[in-house]
């Protein structure tokens, strides 16, 4: 959950933040107590028996994985970093209103976005835009330090980096079939959030130096692309042979 911190910070300084932010942590946390005692929407079946030993040789899931690895990961980095990156372009100030900016796309790109992809049947596609954009965004965000600007790549990014992690499960879950979509989506977000660690720590060593923040961001995004191309055009033709 993001949370806007300079606000608090002026109002009541660190105290006041972490118990803001320790308050919420404890409602969410409470809430998923309460669900999780009630019964169940949708019991399950207990003649079936799903092993997780599919997973190791399933190779669109691992390419899934990896994309959801590298997007979560920017994702993080970007929301973690940025106003160290664009500090050194003395734009550090306007760097909450751009991680804005990129989360309200976001957003509406998620709302938007994967009803129309699944119409079409072009998952593929969107995910190769996505990391193709985010290729291209920051790099330009290198050369162009202007904070109108850096809006504007932020906006058109967060719209289609958000917009594909509904797509990454969706297609999971047709590819996985229903005994086994819930194991497929807990590996996928399983990676994606490895990814945000694992980036934001790569960044954190070279944030000295923004150029290379930004084109290791960049240079994920371009293995993004890499993987998205392995991934089949269609729908159908990802669909695995499930064992009785």
């Amino acid at each position: 959950m993001a949370l806007r911190r300079g606000p608090l910070l002026h109002a009541g300084g660190l105290r006041l933040l972490l118990s803001v932010q320790a308050a919420l942590a404890v409602t969410a946390a409470v809430w998923v107590l309460a669900v999780v005692r009630g019964p169940a929407a949708f019991q399950g079946d207990p003649s079936v028996t799903v092993s997780l030993g599919w997973l190791r040789g399933d190779r669109f899931m691992w390419l899934l994985g990896g994309l959801l690895f590298i997007g979560m990961g920017v994702f993080n980095a970007v929301a973690t970093w940025l106003e160290s990156i664009l500090g050194h372009f003395g734009r550090g100030g306007a760097a909450g209103y751009l991680i804005a900016i990129m989360t309200a796309a976001g957003i509406a790109g998620a709302a938007v976005l994967p009803q129309v992809v699944a119409k079409h049947d072009r998952r593929r596609a969107m995910l190769q835009t996505a990391v193709s954009v985010t290729f291209v965004a920051f790099l330009a965000i290198a050369a162009v330090h202007n904070a109108a600007f850096v809006g504007g790549v932020l906006f058109a990014e967060g719209f289609v980096l958000l917009a594909a992690l509904p797509v990454v499960l969706d297609w999971s879950e047709l590819h996985a079939g229903p005994e086994r979509a819930g194991a497929a989506v807990g590996f996928l977000l399983l990676a994606g959030n490895l990814g945000g660690v694992v980036l934001v720590l790569i960044l954190q060593g070279l944030i000295g130096n923004p150029y290379l923040s930004l084109g290791a961001l960049s240079a994920a995004a371009l293995a993004g692309v890499a993987l998205a191309t392995g991934l089949p055009a269609r729908t159908a033709s990802g669909v695995i042979q499930r064992s009785p």
